[in-house]
């Protein structure tokens, strides 16, 4: 399969004759090798965030189609789900107001709505 290699200053990407566009393993491990992180993410758009999402999702061959919103979405809920306090994940997105946050709280509790009908069938 030809290739075409991308690279957009933001990273290096293949592109098949298909138009689909692909990480190549062997470069990013050597561009990893020789790169310097101080640990602090790019700020990049939605749009090329969204772009990456999809890389990752037709690698993992998954038929959804991740935005950032939904990976914002599912980092608060596992957050929340193990513990970590309501603050702190609202500091961890950059809401300014916790209120927004509580958005995330909600979907926790109709899970728990949802286990206690569960087991009020079993043991009813």
């Amino acid at each position: 399969m030809s290739r075409a290699w991308l690279y957009t200053g933001e990273g290096l990407f293949a592109k098949t004759p298909s138009g689909q566009i692909e990480p190549s393993e062997k470069d990013i491990r050597d561009a990893l090798k020789n790169a310097r992180y101080d640990y602090v993410l790019p700020i990049i758009s939605n749009q090329q965030y969204n772009l990456r999402l999809k890389i990752v999702a037709d690698y993992a061959e998954l038929d959804r189609n991740l935005t950032v919103h939904m990976s914002r979405h599912t980092f608060a809920t596992m957050c929340l789900n193990n513990g970590v306090k309501m603050e702190n994940v609202s500091k961890m997105l950059s809401h300014t107001n916790v209120r927004t946050t509580q958005q995330y709280a909600k979907v926790l509790n109709a899970e728990v709505e949802k286990d206690f009908e569960m087991l009020e069938r079993i043991l009813s």
